[in-house]
């Protein structure tokens, strides 16, 4: 292709010698002394472009400022051809300088071509949205088409939401310096799995939990009286796929992050190759927040636990980032609905509940904690964490206390009622607190939770009822 394209500049370059000056090309001495970029004939596979050295220093920065925009879908720019700049025109010397993203060496744009070559038609279009970098064409060339393949679908699929500035970013150029640097089985196996979580995320229902009776209009759509977000609440988090793309991300930030070695990486991808979606992002957000000094706890308990188990601990964990574990209906004495949507559980509270559930599996081990979860799994999702660490803190203070084959049942009875009842009273309180900062706030007494079974989808009022009349 270039070979064509630079016949073509040569024969542009003869029509421009024999031709009037550019001066007496142009109509009126008032337009820029410049000749117009050439339109693009579809059926040409090159594009030449025309330009000063101003023009070009304009463009280039132009191109690299967007470049560096955070996008919201997919990738800001496609790049189809190379761009062939000419320079000293009206003067002997016409020169040709080649760019193609970072490209700028002939050979190296053949080559970087060619590698698109490698997909079907339904997939190159994904290549294309690629910015050409040598460290692209580097990586390009170790894998094999089937990698190469899984590395399209991966990449471009890299957007994420960043909550602390609100935008969206894309981290395809950090993942591509990292995957250059593995070896060829730790290459080979991350796409692997990072394929494997992607199309997890895909398959994934994502359906809201049946609405309490009552709440639906006419058209099916919830008529709450009241609805508060939590200021860390982020409904771009569950737009535009990026809860299919979650787990995926946050797979992707172990490996920026250097979380693992090569043989921690390749036992976590094997664990995570047998397990379900919401056991792999327990999984995988324990591995991502855990301390260094905590990984061989994780690794044995990654080892030990049944993942078969649709109740086992990391689904227990994977409710802490599920969005609708952390939407709450609550109604007032009149029955009308009001709705609390918490923000999904901080880092910080989360490396505090893995910090207790690794030190339960440490001092009493795996079959006491199934035990445990057996008896709290369908508890609301932010009261876990107190209930662990409420647990926790008991087993070591009164270790005799644990002692009888009754006595996780016996501290459950004790102890769960009051833990969400304070999860409860806190949701209460939230709602109040908001309704008073309107400017015509509802009349909410009696506001009682309403505990949805996820499971029938049937509701029912909660046995810790909580009223807080204001």
């Amino acid at each position: 292709m270039i070979g064509k394209l630079t016949r073509h500049l040569q024969v542009s370059q003869e029509q421009i010698s024999s031709n009037l000056t550019l001066k007496e090309q142009l109509p009126s001495q008032n337009k820029p002394n410049r000749v117009p970029a050439q339109t693009l004939n579809p059926q040409q596979d090159y594009f030449v472009k025309f330009e000063s050295a101003e023009d070009k220093a304009q463009r280039e920065a132009n191109l690299e400022d967007t470049l560096s925009r955070p996008i919201i879908f997919g990738f800001s720019k496609t790049y189809v051809r190379p761009q062939v700049t000419l320079s000293g025109l009206g003067t002997e010397h016409l020169n040709k300088s080649y760019q193609f993203g970072e490209l700028t060496n002939e050979a190296d744009i053949e080559d970087f071509l060619a590698q698109g070559d490698r997909f079907p038609p339904d997939q190159r279009h994904k290549f294309q949205h690629l910015k050409p970098t040598q460290e692209l064409l580097e990586l390009s060339k170790k894998l094999s088409d089937e990698d190469f393949a899984k590395f399209a679908d991966i990449i471009v699929n890299m957007a994420e939401f960043n909550p602390k500035t609100g935008r969206f970013n894309n981290i395809s150029e950090d993942l591509i310096d990292k995957f250059n640097s593995m070896s060829e089985e730790t290459l080979s196996s991350t796409l692997h799995t990072m394929s494997h979580i992607l199309e997890q995320g895909q398959a994934h229902d994502f359906s809201p939990y049946s609405s309490p009776a009552g709440i639906l209009d006419a058209k099916g759509q919830e008529d709450a009286l009241l609805n508060r977000y939590d200021k860390d609440h982020h409904i771009f988090s569950r737009s535009f796929g990026m809860q299919e793309r979650a787990n995926l991300n946050r797979y992707a930030n172990i490996i920026l992050d250097n979380k693992l070695t090569d043989e921690q990486l390749l036992e976590l991808n094997a664990h995570i190759d047998e397990s379900d979606y919401e056991t792999n992002v327990g999984i995988i957000d324990m591995a991502k927040t855990i301390k260094p000094y905590q990984q061989d706890s994780f690794f044995a308990m990654l080892s030990e636990v049944d993942k078969s188990n649709n109740q086992n601990v990391f689904t227990l964990v994977s409710k802490q980032l599920d969005w609708r574990e952390h939407k709450h209906y609550l109604q007032t004495d009149s029955e009308e609905y009001v709705i609390n949507h918490d923000a999904l559980t901080s880092e910080r509270e989360r490396q505090d509940f893995y910090s207790n559930l690794l030190n339960a599996f440490d001092q009493v081990g795996l079959g006491w904690m199934n035990e445990v979860i057996e008896f709290t799994f369908d508890t609301p999702a932010k009261s876990q964490p107190a209930i662990w660490h409420e647990l926790i803190k008991d087993l070591e203070e009164t270790p005799e206390d644990f002692i009888r084959s009754d006595s996780i049942e016996s501290w459950v009875n004790s102890n769960i009622d009051s833990l969400v009842h304070s999860f409860i009273e806190q949701q209460i309180k939230d709602m109040h607190k908001y309704n008073e900062t309107l400017d015509m706030p509802f009349n909410l007494s009696g506001l009682n939770y309403v505990a949805i079974d996820k499971n029938e989808g049937d509701e029912y009022m909660s046995t810790s009822n909580v009223a807080l009349n204001q």
